[in-house]
């Protein structure tokens, strides 16, 4: 991430965070937006089991930008970029 900003201080950053404890970390250092693929599975199911098929659809659009609950005290290193 780091290294795309030196080429390209324009260049937009999207990462993915495989756990939503993440979510805050990767935006600290400098990630545009960050996408926690289990929110919006999580959401996605949740819409189905509603019965919300239209809802369901579009949720996968959806991204998790909310830094609020993150544990930022615990770093295992298992951060997910892309």
């Amino acid at each position: 991430m780091l290294a795309a900003r030196e080429e390209n201080p324009d260049v937009r950053v999207v990462a993915a965070a495989t756990d939503h404890g993440h979510v805050g970390k990767l935006e600290r250092v400098g990630a545009d937006e960050v996408i926690s693929p289990s929110v919006i599975v999580g959401r996605q199911l949740g819409q189905s089991v509603l019965g919300d098929a239209d809802a369901s659809a579009n949720g996968a659009e959806a991204t998790e930008t909310d830094a609020a609950g993150t544990d930022d005290t615990e770093d295992d290193g298992n951060e997910d970029t892309t």
